[in-house]
């Protein structure tokens, strides 16, 4: 029993010595900084990326990691959290912009409208959100499905089932009589 009081003693003291938050508003804004920085350190990952796919999958880290360090600073009441809250914010909003970008690029006009909503809902009034929300409601609207405008993804969808061996029937392929 003696052991064990000195044994917990002991981890005590480390773990004062250590510096560890002690509270559980200290523990939430390490917690919350944290995942802060994971999502800074996977934006900085894009600028080495060369494919679209790439980018998409370190803006997919990001999003994850910022929305969490957003919403963890938003359940705070603290005012000290509402800094971070509005980093947290800012950047996301902006990585959901970057990420609607590339879609709408990709032709991908539902995903990147998808983004471009979460992006307003967080910040109405982002001005790259606006332009890009009225560029895919005018590609939705002309509905040209074209290689250049709106009909990769179901270039790209012919193209899959068609390594997969699909009937030309099912590839949504005309056959020839």
């Amino acid at each position: 029993m003696k052991t064990l009081a000195t044994f917990l003693t002991l981890v005590a003291a480390v773990s004062a010595a250590d510096g560890l938050p002690k509270t559980d508003s200290e523990r939430q804004f390490a917690r919350v900084e944290a995942y802060l920085e994971r999502g800074r350190e996977a934006l900085g990952s894009i600028d080495g990326a060369k494919t679209p796919a790439t980018k998409l999958q370190a803006l997919g880290r990001a999003r994850f990691d910022l929305e969490r360090a957003y919403s963890l600073a938003r359940m705070r009441k603290e005012t000290e959290f509402r800094g971070l809250e509005a980093e947290a914010r800012f950047t996301l909003a902006e990585t959901l912009v970057d990420e609607a970008t590339i879609q709408f690029a990709r032709k991908s006009l539902p995903r990147a409208k998808r983004s471009v909503g979460d992006a307003l809902r967080l910040d109405p009034n982002h001005p790259r959100a606006r332009v890009l929300l009225t560029a895919i409601v005018e590609a939705e609207k002309e509905d040209l499905l074209d290689v250049a405008n709106g009909g990769i993804a179901n270039e790209r969808v012919r193209q899959r089932r068609e390594a997969l061996g699909f009937p030309l029937r099912d590839r949504g392929a005309a056959r020839r009589r």
